[in-house]
């Protein structure tokens, strides 16, 4: 997760090229990469104001709904690599 939240602040290239390599090759399932604008707003609020993870700062915002969707679908495409 940190190397999508760091590809989407452009802190390091490393994290960008790995990122556009997962865009590139999942793009279409991992849908976290459309929404990365709203996801970000959110993810500085919840780091600024109280410094939690943002589906904890904001449970109900649809960030949090993105970032654990990712998650998920994280969880089943690694579930059907083995």
């Amino acid at each position: 997760m940190g190397i999508i939240v760091n590809a989407f602040e452009k802190r390091k290239t490393v994290p960008k090229h790995v990122v556009d390599t997962l865009q590139k090759k999942y793009g279409d399932r991992l849908t976290i990469f459309n929404q990365k604008i709203r996801y970000l707003v959110h993810y500085e609020k919840s780091i600024s104001l109280k410094r939690e993870p943002v589906f904890i700062s904001f449970p109900y915002a649809e960030a949090s709904y993105d970032i654990i969707r990712l998650f998920s679908q994280v969880e089943k495409s690694v579930d059907s690599l083995g």
